[in-house]
C-alpha cells in the first residue's frame, strides 16, 4: 500500500490500482483452476488485459509504450489458445476442449498441434526468449506490478501451461524444443549478466523466463 501511496495521482486513481491488481489476482487464481479451455483461454485474456492496464498505469509515453508491446505479445499467446480450442472442437473424438480431453485422448489420437499451441502461449506468457522484451518493459509500472508480473503470478502461468501438458509432450520434438531453448535462454542470460556491475541489471538480464 505504501507504493501506491507514494504516485502522484488522485484518490481515484489509486483505488483503481487496486481494484486491478484484486482483479488480476483473482483471474489468475480461476486460471488456475480452469480445465475447461475456453473458461481458461478466458481468464488468460482477463490476466492481460489487466496486466496492460497495469503497465499504463502512470500514463506517460515509455509506460503506454511498454503496455501495448506486452498486450499484443500476449494477445499472441491467447491465439495459440484458441487454435487448441478449435482443434479440439474439430476434430472427431475429443468432445469438450479441455486439457484433461487433450490429455485423455493424446495417446490414442497422436496429434501433437494442440499441445504445441499451448506450449506457446505459455512460452509467451512466461516471457521466454524470444518474447522477453514485454516482462523487461513492465518495470516501468509500480513497484506491486512489477512484483507480481516478475517473481509471484504472472510469468508462474508458463510452468503451469507446461506441467499440465507434460504427460502429451514428455519425448516429443515439443518437449525437445522446449527444453533446448530455456537451457540457451538460461546459459546465455548468465553469460550475460557476469558483464553488469548492478544487482537490478543482472536480475533483470537473468532469466526469469526460465522456469524449468
Amino acid at each position: 500500500m505504501k507504493y501506491i501511496d507514494q504516485e502522484n495521482c488522485s484518490e481515484f486513481r489509486k483505488k483503481y490500482f487496486l481494484s486491478t491488481i484484486f482483479w488480476f489476482m483473482a483471474a489468475m487464481n480461476l486460471l488456475a483452476a480452469a480445465d475447461n479451455l475456453e473458461y481458461f483461454y478466458f481468464f488468460f485474456e482477463l490476466t492481460t488485459l489487466a496486466s496492460y492496464l497495469l503497465i499504463r498505469f502512470r500514463k506517460d509515453e515509455e509506460s503506454k509504450k511498454n503496455a501495448l508491446t506486452a498486450l499484443w505479445m500476449n494477445l499472441i499467446g491467447g491465439l495459440a489458445i484458441l487454435g487448441a480450442i478449435a482443434y479440439a472442437i474439430f476434430t472427431p473424438g475429443y468432445g469438450v476442449p479441455s486439457f484433461s480431453s487433450l490429455l485423455a485422448n493424446a495417446p490414442t489420437v497422436g496429434i501433437i498441434l494442440p499441445f504445441a499451441l499451448l506450449a506457446i502461449a505459455g512460452l509467451i506468457k512466461g516471457a521466454q526468449y524470444p518474447f522477453s522484451k514485454w516482462l523487461i518493459g513492465a518495470m516501468v509500472a509500480p513497484t506491486p506490478v512489477s512484483a507480481l508480473l516478475h517473481s509471484s503470478t504472472m510469468v508462474k502461468i508458463a510452468p503451469f501451461i507446461i506441467l499440465r501438458i507434460s504427460p502429451a509432450i514428455k519425448g516429443t520434438n515439443v518437449g525437445l524444443v522446449i527444453i533446448g531453448l530455456t537451457a540457451f535462454v538460461f546459459i546465455a542470460a548468465a553469460i550475460g549478466a557476469l558483464a553488469q556491475n548492478t544487482f537490478k541489471k543482472c536480475w533483470l538480464i537473468l532469466p526469469l523466463h526460465c522456469w524449468l
